[in-house]
């Protein structure tokens, strides 16, 4: 037995490493670890055929889970580039305000992130959300890498609650 391990100890050794590091497994990060994995088994990944083409989306809005926000957001440039960085605007008001557009508190953060769920991962990049004034946010460094279905995450922290605002996107 000793023999036989010594003889393949380099096959061994490289079928355990690509083994751990193949796409997919109960391991893979959820969205909201705010993490990027890239998943090597889906580079060049052209999406299905029956995707259909971007088109300019403008404002695109959604009421947070917890239905204290209302979230609105545009990309720059529209429509959405494949593996391409862009800009985002990010809108937040309070869902409650009877549409006077009341924004929240001044400690407000925000993190956008987004997840490709039919492969198990996210983007290779975490963009930065700046404050720009009255509710709005500017994000840089999005980056949706591969065509496909993407969901988009739009999480709002205000005095340490979460709500998170939901968007789906299929790239072509």
């Amino acid at each position: 037995m000793d023999k036989f391990l010594a003889r393949h100890a380099m096959t061994l050794a490289l079928f355990g490493i690509a083994f751990l590091t193949a796409c997919g497994g109960d391991d893979v990060p959820t969205a909201a670890e705010h993490t990027a994995v890239a998943c090597p088994c889906c580079e060049g990944h052209q999406g299905s055929a029956s995707t259909v083409p971007s088109k300019p989306r403008g404002w695109t809005t959604a009421t947070s889970e917890h239905g204290r926000f209302v979230v609105r957001w545009r990309s720059r440039p529209d429509p959405i580039p494949v593996n391409e960085s862009l800009e985002m605007d990010v809108e937040i008001t309070r869902a409650d305000s009877g549409g006077d557009g009341v924004e929240p508190s001044s400690d407000i953060e925000v993190f956008v992130h987004a997840w490709m769920p039919d492969h198990r991962h996210g983007m290779l990049r975490r963009p930065v959300a700046t404050p720009v004034g009255d509710g709005v946010f500017r994000v840089r460094g999005t980056l949706l890498h591969m065509r496909g279905f993407w969901q988009l995450f739009i999480d709002v922290v205000e005095n340490g609650k979460l709500d998170r605002a939901q968007f789906e996107l299929d790239l072509p």
